[in-house]
């Protein structure tokens, strides 16, 4: 419950509902106050505006609440029309494989951890820190041109299989728990990759139901992936819990290298 108290905290500094889904809801005084007040704040005029007046920023307000109750939101089914399919299948399975992969090594981490003769509790807080500098390197990198999004997937799937590898065949004490927060390292960024990926590569009226589709996707391992997870790791084979996790990531490295269209300087689609 403690975390949930600066969740609580930052929740009431900043207050302000979203101006796009006030005026999707016709509250257009709100929605021209939190504008006004991004501006001040921000020291900036509002883009392509000189608006002062809040009763003419009302009125603007008005013709987009009009054009937005026009436009239709685009069902789920959308997802799996002929242009955007593929996209949806290969996204699916890459979130499928980060969320089984991840939490299959998680769960019982300190057990294996002891199995190796290594100080199982101690270790996976090391591992929970070393997230840190790849959740960092991934926001450095995913904006560069010359990586953008699907190459940063790209080669931090292929890390998390070497780490992971590496972590199951050599069993050092030492080594493990290097390999292990090698591991953490590439995976855990993963997650916040896919998420962009996927909030890009949809046009607007699609992208909150593609979100909310792989976020049910994501719920899906958690109904297996405890039980394997706990069978691999009462397996005398000690090498064979971190593997096949490892063929899950592969997994996902295949389906990376299917997807196309790469988002870092693509326009976004209305």
């Amino acid at each position: 419950a403690i975390p949930s108290v600066p969740i609580l905290l930052v929740t009431i500094i900043f207050r302000y509902e979203s101006p796009h889904f006030l005026v999707g809801r016709g509250e257009l005084g709100r929605a021209a106050d939190v504008l006004l007040k991004m501006s001040t704040f921000n020291r900036q005029p509002l883009d392509g505006l000189s608006i002062t007046s809040r009763e003419r920023l009302i009125q603007i307000l008005h013709q987009a609440y009009i054009t937005a109750k026009e436009e239709i939101k685009m069902p789920v089914v959308s997802l799996f029309q002929r242009r955007y399919i593929r996209t949806t299948i290969l996204a699916s399975i890459a979130f499928i494989c980060q969320t089984a992969g991840y939490w299959g090594v998680t769960l019982f981490l300190p057990a294996q951890l002891e199995k190796l003769n290594v100080n199982g509790y101690f270790n996976t807080f090391a591992v929970f820190l070393a997230e840190f500098p790849g959740i960092l390197l991934v926001a450095i990198i995913i904006e560069w041109p010359e990586i953008g999004r699907l190459n940063t997937l790209r080669l931090f799937s292929a890390m998390t299989i070497c780490f992971m590898a590496l972590f199951g065949i050599v069993q050092t004490p030492v080594a493990t728990t290097v390999f292990s927060m090698l591991l953490y390292f590439s995976m855990v960024p993963i997650f916040g990759i896919l998420y962009t990926y996927v909030s890009e590569v949809y046009p607007t009226r699609a992208r909150s139901v593609a979100l909310a589709y792989m976020n049910f996707m994501v719920s899906l391992p958690g109904l297996i992936t405890p039980f394997i997870s706990g069978y691999l790791v009462d397996v005398d084979i000690v090498w064979l819990y971190p593997v096949v996790w490892a063929g899950v990531y592969a997994v996902q490295l295949c389906t990376a290298l299917l997807l196309r269209h790469e988002t870092r300087e693509a326009e976004l689609l209305e």
